[in-house]
């Protein structure tokens, strides 16, 4: 067996996990082309590269030898639009180790077993071959669409040839692939969050660490798929000239936002419910620490009011401290610089349409 580690920071083995027994369900082709990766004799991150590279090449080539590039011209705007497609596969591959980093971290909260958990880590890491398959051939499907309309939707004079639709088709396909790909990892990640929520039977409202790891998890794939939108604008920023990028953007802004939040609100229900319940105790805590002062004050043993004060004050304080813990699973760090990735193509978009009609 080979000893690299395949992923992320975890120390399993990507092939280790794929291998297990009873899986359940088929990996699909991109995390077995990612257990490749992993056995090769050089990072990741290379070989993605090198992959990127040559593509963009490739489809820049073909170019030449259509006529619809000057032959020998390098296009440096192809580059840029296909960095997204390498930003989202190479995450594609760090992803299934986020998702055992953040599990190893959540697994003092699992009453399952060893076996259990094991499926849980996998179903977390691994996209199934079904929906991977089909959106794949969705993606070439919507990617010759896309060749197809383009002169239309960016008010281009050109001839649609085969040659045409062949090149433009390759350059649409790549980034295309990615995004869906991207999209459907973000909602596969969702359920199975949602379901391994699901299983904590008991939560420590003074170690919200564990909890916090599927959250940050979680925020990872969020902001990739916010990063499509700002290489939509790296690439060509007058996109945020068409109204269709920009819908296309907010939309896009919205999943991230979504695919991190809704998958939280079950565990959020239930940390409210917790802290609920210690709130009510440490409310009786409180009600206790007076009723002791009042009694030895009216039964005249003041040399114990004293201590009877101190509990006071401490039950007070650990009334404070549980009405301080936040029940919303994640840090406010992670939210805040979320929302921020959000909006700021929003703000970019709605500052350039103020100068523009101020310019006018």
């Amino acid at each position: 067996m080979a000893s690299r580690r395949a992923r992320g920071s975890d120390g399993s083995l990507l092939t280790d996990l794929l291998a297990i027994s009873n899986r359940p369900y088929p990996p699909g082709w991109v995390d077995r082309l990612d257990g490749w990766v992993g056995r090769l004799p050089l990072p990741g991150f290379v070989f993605y590269l090198g992959v990127y590279i040559f593509l963009t090449l490739f489809v820049q080539i073909m170019g030449w030898f259509a006529g619809l590039v000057p032959f020998g011209e390098i296009r440096q705007q192809e580059f840029l639009y296909q960095i997204f497609a390498f930003e989202a596969f190479y995450y594609m591959y760090l992803a299934p180790g986020f998702a055992m980093d953040a599990m190893r971290n959540f697994r003092p909260l699992l009453k399952v077993s060893e076996k259990e958990f094991l499926k849980l880590k996998y179903s977390l890491a691994v996209l199934p071959t079904g929906w991977t398959t089909a959106l794949t051939l969705s993606a070439i499907i919507a990617s010759f669409i896309f060749a197809y309309v383009s002169p239309a939707l960016f008010g281009q004079s050109i001839e649609i040839t085969l040659s045409y639709l062949v090149v433009q088709t390759l350059s649409w396909c790549f980034g295309v692939l990615a995004a869906v790909l991207l999209v459907y990892r973000l909602i596969h990640q969702m359920r199975r969050v949602n379901e391994i929520y699901a299983l904590v039977a008991n939560i420590d409202l003074y170690n919200l660490g564990p909890i916090y790891s599927l959250s940050s998890f979680m925020a990872k794939a969020s902001f990739m798929l916010l990063i499509l939108v700002y290489s939509g604008l790296l690439s060509d920023p007058s996109n945020l000239e068409i109204t269709e990028f920009v819908q296309g953007s907010l939309l896009l802004s919205i999943v991230a936002l979504a695919g991190f939040v809704l998958p939280l609100l079950g565990i959020n229900r239930r940390l409210v419910a917790v802290k609920a319940q210690k709130m009510q105790e440490s409310g009786r805590e409180v009600r206790a620490a007076f009723e002791r002062l009042s009694g030895e004050q009216g039964n005249k043993k003041l040399e114990r009011v004293g201590n009877t004060r101190q509990l006071i004050d401490a039950v007070i304080r650990k009334r404070e401290y549980i009405q301080s813990i936040s029940t919303w699973p994640w840090q406010s760090a992670t939210l805040r610089n979320l929302l921020a990735g959000v909006f700021l193509p929003v703000m970019i978009w709605i500052i350039q349409q103020g100068l523009n009609r101020f310019i006018n």
